[in-house]
């Protein structure tokens, strides 16, 4: 196990628990707002998957759970850049977030 793949597993679980804790927060980095109780559930939901994520490869260190945290991350950024391109939105966080969608997954493969 090294010590990059620990260091991305453990991002996404801080990633998941920041949007378990702090749903409104998202807002200033994505846009997305969670101002009706049903989007404060949806986003830490969301986040609770992060954090499963992140949380198998620790539990579990074994190359195939990296390489399904690696699948995760790696669909998310063939997605975020179909719909960056089709839908025009070319924030700076937008392409900060594929960049690092792309290089975790690459990372874990390695």
């Amino acid at each position: 196990m090294s010590a990059v793949r620990v260091a991305i597993a453990l991002s996404t679980v801080v990633l998941g628990l920041a949007c378990i804790a702090m749903p409104r927060g998202l807002r200033r980095f994505t846009g997305l707002s969670a101002d009706t109780p049903r989007a404060l559930s949806e986003i830490r939901a969301f986040g609770g998957g992060f954090v499963g994520l992140g949380l198998a490869p620790l539990l579990w260190p074994q190359p195939a759970v990296y390489h399904t945290l690696a699948l995760a991350y790696l669909v998310t950024a063939a997605v975020r850049l179909v719909s960056i391109l089709a839908d025009r939105s070319y924030a700076p966080s937008n392409w900060a977030s594929l960049a690092l969608e792309a290089a975790f997954g690459a990372a874990l493969l390695v």
